[in-house]
This record gives C-alpha cells, structure tokens and sequence, in this order.
C-alpha cells in the first residue's frame, strides 16, 4: 500500500473516533485533511498534518472524555493512531 493511501485510511480510522466524541477544531482540521487527499501533492498534506501536532491544544493533547470521565479504550486506540499517522507523515 502506497503512502498516501496509508495515511489517508489513517486520517479516516481519527475520523471515525473523534466524530463519536470530539466535535471540535480537531475534528474540522482532520475533515480538511480528508479533502486535501484529492488535489494536494503528499508533502502538502504531511506538512498540514504535522501543524496540529505542536503547540497547547494540539492533537498530541486531545483526551477524549464524556461526562467528566476519561475514556480508556478510546485514548489507547486514538493514541495509537496519532503515534502511526505522525510515523507516516514523518516518512520522507
């Protein structure tokens, strides 16, 4: 599988999670990375992806939670997943 195509299915299974319970700005980046996959060349969309890996607020500190309590199966999941789509966007 080519890389493009592994991260794009790796940007869908954030999708997938963040849709069931984080309705956010990081929800909207990664609904902006999904349209990228159709006109954007690979290093464009590596380089808008690893933006929201830095800073306060940024995807490497999103917990996700409901009601107040965290969700343990979810963050393992959802962490593995940042720590694969940040190996393949960091592939060069």
């Amino acid at each position: 599988m080519d890389l493009k195509v592994r991260i794009e299915s790796t940007v869908d299974e954030v999708i997938s999670i963040l849709e069931k319970h984080e309705k956010g700005a990081i929800l909207r980046n990664f609904y902006y990375f999904k349209k990228m996959f159709k006109y954007a060349e690979l290093i464009d969309i590596q380089y808008e992806i690893q933006k929201i890996y830095g800073g306060m607020g940024s995807f490497n500190d999103l917990v996700l939670d409901k009601d107040g309590k965290m969700l343990i199966e979810e963050n393992r999941h959802l962490s593995k997943l940042k720590n694969i789509l940040f190996s393949l966007i960091t592939d060069h």
